[in-house]
């Protein structure tokens, strides 16, 4: 005969033992956390290795087609600190993905910080901050095509009032229209090759010096002047260095900033070098710039500052980079810096406030300015002229090298002929 043990210790046991399963699928599903997160962490995984990759690439420099990979990669470090820590995101919320995803992650956007991060801090002050006084504004704008509408660019000027402007990339039909409404600006140069795009510079304080120089290679020019005030002067430099389209002209651009940096290292005073550079601050290119020419650039303590956006024909927020740049030396203090409206350009204006950073500055020989391969530039920009068309690049005439033309010796010699 069978008896039935029906305990009340016993039927907790097994009721405790029903619980007991439950609890540890509980704990397994806790364990790998909620599923959206948990799929979305393997797609994030494989982005995140490749940002990584191109991360690394961004440092090495060079020519060719991979160089220009390279300088790609490069240019969006600020994106890529975005999607490092976009990949991260499901990460948190999935605990076996955390080590390999959060850990790599964090660093990769750490190493691209340290690019992005130091224009954001506070930038030292000068040694003489007392010299704030004597700021003075300069623009810097690139014009894209011949079909760009120059209004809304005039209007941009006579808004910040600067007292130097530097324009790049303007033809001749828009040079014409600049010099025409730009009347308050009364002290002008330029370069306007036939061939290409030029650069002008308007100023509402004395221009001295105004030559360009071929350098580099491919002997690309370069404009020269400078720009005095009652208390002292400061040398101009405007550039506009090839677009790396491809890996040729990443060559070319890279051997044109090379010899711009050599260049202004031997040149003395305060420095300003201004202008298109079509590279990013976070190219390699750019900090040998620095490095080579003795520079610094005026966004430190003012943020990232994008001034172009790719594509051309769309401004989307994430794809605006700096390519723009005023570049000065240790002579030079910047007071602010902003960017300007879009007015219809594809590169935004570059607005900067600059005072001396000392007061030490050698004395202004201009008979020492210029090298034995300076032209000088136009300087049929000068109001009261008599040219009705662009001005263009002006070469030494027998009377500027001291010999007389040969129309003036034949009236002289008839002069005497009827003394006699």
């Amino acid at each position: 005969m069978e008896f039935q043990d029906n305990s009340p210790l016993d039927t907790a046991e097994t009721a405790s033992a029903t619980k007991d399963v439950p609890a540890k699928g509980k704990s397994k599903k806790v364990e790998q956390g909620p599923p959206i997160p948990s799929l979305l962490c393997f797609p994030a995984l494989i982005v995140a290795v490749a940002t990584i990759a191109m991360t690394i690439l961004g440092f090495l420099a060079g020519g060719g087609s991979f160089g220009w990979f390279c300088e790609i990669c490069a240019s969006l470090r600020a994106q890529f600190v975005l999607v490092l820590l976009l990949c991260m995101l499901p990460a948190l919320f999935a605990p076996p993905w955390r080590l390999p995803l959060l850990a790599p992650c964090a660093l990769f956007a750490l190493i691209n910080l340290c690019f992005v991060i130091p224009p954001m801090l506070p930038a030292s002050a000068p040694s003489d901050a007392n010299l704030k006084f004597l700021k003075f504004r300069v623009m810097e704008l690139h014009v894209d095509s011949p079909q760009t509408d120059l209004k809304p660019i005039i209007q941009e000027v006579n808004a910040e009032h600067p007292e130097l402007v530097c324009i790049t990339g303007v033809n001749t039909a828009q040079l014409v229209k600049l010099n025409e409404q730009l009347n308050s600006y009364l002290n002008r140069t330029a370069f306007m090759p036939e061939e290409s795009k030029g650069i002008a510079i308007y100023s509402t304080k004395p221009l001295k010096g105004n030559r360009f120089r071929r350098i580099g290679p491919d002997k690309l020019p370069v404009l020269l002047t400078t720009l005095h005030f009652d208390y002292g002067w400061f040398r101009i430099i405007a550039i506009e260095l090839p677009a790396p389209k491809d890996g040729d002209t990443l060559s070319k651009r890279n051997a044109q900033a090379e010899a711009v940096a050599k260049m202004v290292a031997e040149l003395n005073g305060r420095k300003m070098v201004l202008g298109d550079y079509n590279m990013t601050p976070y190219s390699m290119t750019f900090g040998a710039l620095l490095k080579n020419g003795n520079l610094q650039d005026t966004r430190l303590g003012y943020g990232i500052q994008p001034s172009w956006h790719y594509p051309d024909n769309m401004d989307l927020f994430l794809m605006r980079f700096p390519v723009d740049h005023i570049l000065i030396n240790s002579d030079v203090a910047t007071m602010s810096r902003h960017v300007g409206e879009a007015c219809g350009l594809a590169h935004r204006p570059i607005i900067v406030d600059l005072y001396p950073a000392n007061s030490n500055q050698p004395k202004y020989e201009p008979s020492k300015e210029s090298a034995p391969d300076d032209i000088p530039a136009a300087q049929a920009l000068t109001p009261g002229a008599g040219v009705k068309g662009p001005p263009k690049t002006s070469t030494p005439t027998p009377a500027a090298e001291g010999k007389a033309p040969a129309e003036t010796g034949k009236k002289g010699s008839s002069k005497r002929k009827r003394k006699h």
